[in-house]
């Protein structure tokens, strides 16, 4: 039997309206895989972490913005996106 290490992450889409138009917050990655390319914030989940707890974290974390109310919106689970590992996202909105 071969056993494969899957990672749960998860990211944050925010929306703000801006001069009646829809602007998307994203960041700026600090390290690799794709060091410097915009991505929506977010990360790994902790060991033990709640995953709603962990993308209200990941959202402070990397904006210091704190929302206290976060719905989730769909998994992403895709063999290879990451050339990291198996890593499966769920995003929130």
């Amino acid at each position: 039997m071969r056993v494969s290490k899957t990672f749960l992450t998860v990211d944050a889409v925010v929306f703000k309206t801006i001069n009646n138009k829809l602007e998307l917050l994203l960041i700026k990655r600090k390290n690799e895989p794709f060091q410097n390319a915009w991505a929506l914030p977010g990360g790994f989940v902790d060991e033990h972490e709640d995953i709603d707890e962990a993308a209200k974290r990941e959202l402070l974390e990397e904006t210091q913005i704190n929302i206290e109310t976060l719905t989730q919106l769909k998994a992403f689970g895709k063999p290879f996106r990451d050339p990291r590992s198996h890593v499966v996202s769920i995003a929130y909105y």
